[in-house]
């Protein structure tokens, strides 16, 4: 299977130039979007070398003005967009919406998700006395898309916790062992002392070489874009410690770092 690219109109083959991680439909390629990420990035670059004391740069013109364009009126917060681009946006959005709801009645209004125009009593009717913004069959869709991702977040969690399960039986719970070579608390010398926690909710994968981390284990039941079997090569990389041993050790390695 083949598409043409929306930017450089060449054919190329799906798998190899249309894919990415979230699994979404593209329309450029990925030597046009790499091309785009390039050129994002040197435009950025020399833009910040010319940055002085109470300048920002723009996110969309990426242009170098003073902190005064980016103050937003109602609070203190500084945006990421200037004021210029900020009028110009609202500009689009007011037009926009003036085209799409010059055709509409009385009894009729727009929704905000599909853009589409629709009786009110049949589709913005809720259960509560307050109308909606979205129509019934965009309230439908949204609700199908949270329970389909609501239960691929349950299987991956049982598939997590079962190997949870199975490393803390094999193990015999937290291996943390204090006043030995690789775990040095402190100068002094303490008694030899084994933590064999076998508590799920208080256990937790230590990586034992922080380079060697790729994912983060704990949400990997989010993250739907790796497999089982990237699971279980990180978790080769672990050990189990429990909570409070965990912190201590990420501390001692902030500390070596420094």
């Amino acid at each position: 299977m083949t598409k043409r690219c929306t930017r450089c109109h060449k054919m190329y083959p799906i798998e190899t130039h249309f894919t990415s991680i979230q699994k979404r439909d593209l329309k450029r390629c990925k030597i046009c979007r790499e091309k785009k990420h390039e050129y994002k990035k040197q435009r950025k670059v020399e833009n910040v070398k010319n940055l002085q004391e109470k300048e920002k740069q723009c996110s969309v013109c990426y242009k170098i003005s003073q902190i005064e364009m980016f103050m937003s009126s109602r609070t203190e917060r500084v945006r990421d967009t200037c004021e210029i681009c900020k009028n110009k946006m609202l500009k689009q959005s007011t037009e926009r919406k003036r085209k799409k709801t010059m055709n509409v009645k009385e009894d009729e209004k727009l929704c905000t998700m599909c853009e589409k125009i629709f009786c009110i009593k049949t589709h913005f009717k809720s259960t509560t006395i307050y109308e909606t913004h979205t129509c019934k069959i965009c309230r439908e869709n949204a609700d199908k898309k949270y329970n389909d991702v609501n239960n691929k977040y349950q299987k991956r969690k049982t598939i997590y916790l079962e190997l949870k399960q199975n490393e803390i039986e094999k193990k015999n719970g937290c291996e943390w062992v204090e006043d030995s070579q690789t775990n040095v608390l402190s100068a002094q010398k303490l008694d030899q002392y084994e933590c064999h926690e076998m508590n799920i909710d208080a256990i937790q994968f230590d990586h034992i070489n922080p380079k060697e981390k790729k994912i983060s284990i704990s949400n990997w039941a989010n993250n739907f874009s790796y497999d089982k079997n990237v699971l279980v090569n990180e978790i080769n990389k672990c050990r189990l410690l429990c909570a409070f041993h965990h912190r201590l050790h990420s501390e001692i390695q902030r500390k070596e770092k420094r």
